[in-house]
């Protein structure tokens, strides 16, 4: 979020370097500039957004502000109201003085929009004050060479913050519905669901974690999962096993294991378990869980080792019946090769 500056500052001449203080900008300049940034922000009131009609009058050049006070309140009549006063000192009187700056307005009357009101508010404030009142040219940023290295718990950390930034950008911003999202959503919260458990950031190499976090965004746009075939099938008595190709995993999944194999990673590698109960023919994705028990991944990535890394991804209906017609295909063919086998064996004897 940048910040909305209220005072003009220059090149010191005498200290390289250094900045000097020389004025405060003009009022309506303030001002057009807040417009600006709710306006990209999307948080623009819905109604108006003017400012006091004898703010610029009596302030040609915006004051000096001792602290912003950004609200929203319920409308005496209709609609609710955000409502921006300045704290600044009168040098006259030799006191602080609270004076109205900025009004915005509604005609909307729900929780959910008096919600909004109140984060606006809450938004302006923030691009006032930016870093706890300090301006961004005091805020001292970290260095790479001080950044520490990634672990777990950051990785996952940003992988929170960008489902919260989402979340805020797409409800509050945009403003979305839910259901709008929540295709990718589910994507988001199952990305973070992977990495809870820290053995899939235990099996990525050192530079792979880098530059995983290191990414804008870990978050990608899915595709539509596919059944190639049947890889092999392990008969037994009581049951068949049946080891499904698939391709187009949901991109993310793509990532991890891309990042788990780098360059020789593999984008065929990957399938599913298929379990065919033959007494009750009942038929099964075999699935792998955590040490909880409480997160169960029904696809895997096979790695350049032969190690099998399991994910979780959504199984349509359509697709699921698919492949398990499929595999029954293939039980009946299987069947009726040891029934032949069995006649031929008999007919020898």
């Amino acid at each position: 979020m940048s910040r909305i500056e209220t005072e003009i500052w220059e090149p010191h001449p005498d200290k390289k370097g250094m900045l000097q203080y020389v004025g405060q900008r003009k009022t309506e300049d303030v001002f057009r500039e807040l417009e600006t940034f709710l306006q990209e922000e999307n948080i623009y009131p819905d109604e108006y957004l003017s400012m006091d009609i004898h703010f610029s009058d009596r302030y040609p050049l915006f004051p000096q502000m001792r602290d912003i006070i950004c609200y929203a309140q319920w409308g005496g009549s209709e609609g609710i109201y955000l409502e921006v006063d300045l704290l600044i000192r009168d040098a006259a009187n030799n006191k602080n003085e609270s004076v109205h700056f900025v009004t915005g307005k509604t005609l909307e009357e729900s929780q959910e929009a008096y919600d909004r009101m109140q984060y606006i508010a809450g938004c302006i404030y923030k691009a006032f004050t930016e870093e706890g009142f300090v301006s961004s040219r005091y805020v001292i940023l970290k260095s790479k060479a001080e950044k520490k290295g990634v672990t777990h718990e950051t990785l996952t950390a940003k992988l929170e913050q960008e489902c919260k930034d989402m979340l805020r950008d797409r409800l509050l911003h945009k403003r979305e519905s839910l259901s709008e999202i929540a295709g990718e959503l589910r994507q988001r919260l199952q990305i973070l669901d992977e990495f809870r458990g820290s053995h899939v950031f235990e099996s990525f190499p050192r530079e792979n974690k880098k530059r995983t976090h290191e990414n804008d965004k870990l978050c990608w746009e899915e595709e539509n999962l596919k059944f190639n075939g049947i890889e092999h099938c392990d008969n037994f008595d009581e049951e068949h096993i049946f080891w499904v190709e698939l391709s187009s995993v949901p991109t993310y999944i793509q990532k991890l294991a891309s990042a788990i194999d780098g360059k020789d990673y593999n984008p065929t590698a990957f399938g599913a378990c298929v379990l065919h109960d033959l007494e009750t023919d009942q038929m099964y994705f075999v699935e792998d869980h955590d040490l909880e028990g409480d997160v169960f991944r029904n696809i895997f990535y096979i790695d350049n080792n032969g190690d099998k890394h399991w994910f979780s991804v959504e199984i349509s209906n359509t697709l699921k019946n698919h492949i398990f017609n499929a595999c029954r295909d293939m039980s009946k063919l299987e069947a009726e090769d040891k029934m032949t086998l069995h006649a031929y064996k008999e007919e020898k004897q």
